[in-house]
Parts: structure tokens; sequence; C-alpha cells
């Protein structure tokens, strides 16, 4: 019968003592700090011989509103006329026409 079969070990055991560091560490070089330009525009303030004109477009072309209720937040919403009732409990309603006389 064969005695068993060992592979050949790959990697060599250590030969001295540990000394703490690692590979990362020993292959270090430093390399000298360059500084980047900066990119900001000077702190110059703007000078104009115009008046200040402290208004927006939004306040020039803004139109006013009226805010209305929503209809169906009354029991019975005035200008209109309860039609009927749908299986669901929905209340339908049609506006009021108002008669034109000739």
């Amino acid at each position: 019968r064969q005695g068993l079969i060992k592979q050949q070990q790959q990697i060599s055991n250590p030969s001295g003592r540990f000394d703490g560091w690692s590979t990362f560490r020993s292959h270090y070089v430093p390399h000298e700090l360059i500084r980047t330009e900066s990119c900001k525009p000077a702190h110059a303030l703007f000078q104009s011989s115009a008046p200040f004109d402290d208004t927006t477009m939004y306040s020039t072309e803004y139109t006013p509103k009226k805010q209305e209720v929503c209809p169906a937040s009354y029991p019975s919403p005035p200008g209109y006329i309860f039609e009927n009732t749908n299986s669901e409990g929905h209340k339908f309603f049609r506006k009021v026409t108002p008669i034109v006389e000739a």
C-alpha cells in the first residue's frame, strides 16, 4: 500500500521576527500635497447706477383668485336641485338654470 501524498508548501514560513508592519505600510511612499486652486469668484459687489426695483415678476403679474366653497360640502348646495341617490349612496344634483323671459 502507498503512503499519503502531501503537496509541497508553496508559501514559505516566516524566517524572522514579525515587526508589526504590513506590506502596504512598508511599501508606502509619501507624496507632497499640492493645493488646488479655488474656482470661486472674487467677493466683488455688483454696482449699478439704476435705482433698486424691489419687485418680482410674480408680484407684478399676480391676479388674485376668488376662494370658492366646494358645493359638495353643503347638505343641499345653493344653485343646485337634488335629482336622485344611487345604490352606493351618492347624491346627484342638477344645476339650476335661470328661466329666460322673452
